[in-house]
């Protein structure tokens, strides 16, 4: 078996905490692809207990799925064995070939972007990394972004990958020497035709 799964009632937790720790550490590491706690959450006041089932299943390498009823947690078993042996395509999103498809997925990942918002922008602009060097202006110019879409874009555009501290982040005059750079190199690369 590429899987396992423990179960979990949080009402059993409350009254017995050590059990899932012990259920958790008989699972050998490595012996299985994937590892799930599926916790049936019946009790009101879940927040708690939730958080230290999920510490746990967490620091051991555990997938935790949630459900509401025993029927939930039924269903889910019973998905989970249906596709054991399935590639991870057989869930996956199916994306078309061509370019604007792919676009627009990108930029519909932004709040708010619509996939006619997305070909509207791949249409004006003609790739992702025009959309990308656009201003706010020449982006609000397009039918249907207006003010708010915009800022989004801008604020995902301008957002790094990778959270920095505050203690880590460049002064304003180093940021600014950074921007300054990102453009020569953009300019540079439309110039040798690499960029749009």
């Amino acid at each position: 078996a590429s899987g396992c799964a423990l179960f979990l009632s949080l009402r059993y937790h409350l009254l017995q905490p050590e059990y899932i720790i012990h259920r958790i550490k008989a699972v050998p590491r490595g012996a299985y692809v994937l590892r799930i706690l599926l916790v049936w959450v019946d009790v009101d006041d879940a927040a708690k207990p939730l958080g230290e089932v999920t510490k746990s299943a967490t620091l051991n390498d555990f997938t935790i799925v949630c459900a509401w009823s025993a029927e939930e947690c039924a269903r889910y078993l019973e998905i989970f064995k249906a596709y054991e042996h399935k590639p991870a395509a057989a869930i996956q999103e199916r994306l078309d070939a061509d370019y604007i498809s792919r676009l627009s997925a990108a930029l519909c990942a932004v709040r708010g972007i619509n996939r006619t918002d997305a070909v509207t922008l791949g249409m004006t602009f003609g790739s992702l990394a025009a959309i990308l060097s656009a201003s706010a202006e020449e982006l609000e110019a397009c039918p249907g972004l207006g003010p708010t879409k915009v800022a989004r874009l801008v604020e995902a555009f301008q957002t790094p990958f990778k959270k920095t501290s505050a203690a880590a982040a460049p002064s304003p005059a180093k940021q600014t020497s950074l921007q300054q750079q990102q453009q020569r190199r953009q300019q540079q690369g439309q110039q040798q035709g690499l960029w749009g």
